[in-house]
């Protein structure tokens, strides 16, 4: 008996079949399923699923088979497989340290920065913490670092280190404080959380649900199939507030390096940003 988990996404209008997060899979169940249909068609309906279901008992652990109902189903049948999906992501959520963005060979090695960098970070963190204290934060006192370059140069290894190098470089005792507390969020579009067109079409939850893989990686799922479900789509806001509830602090009180890599990856074609 093969030893995979399956996961099907049952609609009334067709039926995906999972695989470690990939379609193995997929046709439709020619159904046009309404409210108003007869129970006659109903059962008809539930056959013609039980049908697939029986098939896949064939090849797979009945009890590695899961379905979850993302539309409303009367049906007992449908009922009998349905395993219970918690309603939402819990209003208080641990932080847990990142992955490297890169795990090549040298990843952990000891890493040596361009001597201007920490001047350039001393100076604007500074900058930008006395203004941020002072109320008076706006765009030309809040630095965005943006680290560019060719293929293989090392732009994600440098992104990794950043909050180091940050912490190291800085001499204001408080800011040096909320650096070394600071929570560090690795966030990567390609890779194994690459960008996908149809579901990162929101920037905010393009980060955001990464953000919670981060916090809520398993080993018996992908990142696609985790971002495919609608409960994991939150917004980098509400990440930190529910990490600081845990912390029972304020949003405030959080400092966060957000680090973006593999940027260049949202670009869908050549003109996107000129046309």
């Amino acid at each position: 008996m093969t030893s995979k988990r399956i996961h099907i996404l049952r609609t009334y209008y067709y039926m995906k079949i999972y695989s470690f997060s990939k379609i193995i899979h997929r046709f439709p169940t020619r159904l046009s399923h309404q409210q108003n249909q007869s129970v006659s068609s109903t059962r008809e309906n539930d056959r013609n699923f039980k049908d697939r279901l029986q098939k896949l008992k064939g090849l797979f652990d009945e009890d590695l088979i899961n379905v979850e109902v993302y539309k409303e189903a009367q049906s007992d049948l449908l009922k009998s497989f349905i395993r219970k999906v918690p309603d939402s992501i819990p209003d208080i959520l641990e932080y847990k340290e990142p992955l490297s963005l890169l795990s090549t060979q040298g990843a952990d090695w000891d890493y040596q920065e361009a001597p201007e960098l920490r001047e350039i970070l001393k100076s604007c963190l500074t900058k930008f913490f006395g203004a941020y204290k002072n109320g008076k934060r706006e765009k030309k006192n809040s630095p965005l670092f943006t680290i560019m370059g060719g293929a293989g140069i090392g732009k994600s290894r440098l992104l990794t280190e950043l909050p180091q190098i940050a912490r190291s470089a800085v001499d204001n005792d408080e800011l040096k404080k909320r650096l070394d507390n600071a929570l560090v969020f690795n966030i990567s579009f390609e890779n194994g959380t690459a960008y996908d067109p149809d579901l990162d079409q929101n920037p905010s939850f393009a980060v955001g649900t990464r953000m919670l893989w981060q916090l809520q990686r398993r080993p018996d799922m992908m990142f696609p199939e985790f971002q495919e479900n609608p409960k994991h789509q939150l917004t980098p806001r509400d990440i930190i507030a529910r990490i600081a509830r845990s912390k029972h602090q304020e949003p405030s009180d959080l400092t966060v390096f957000l680090l973006l890599d593999g940027v260049h990856k949202l670009m869908e074609n050549s003109d996107d940003g000129v046309n």
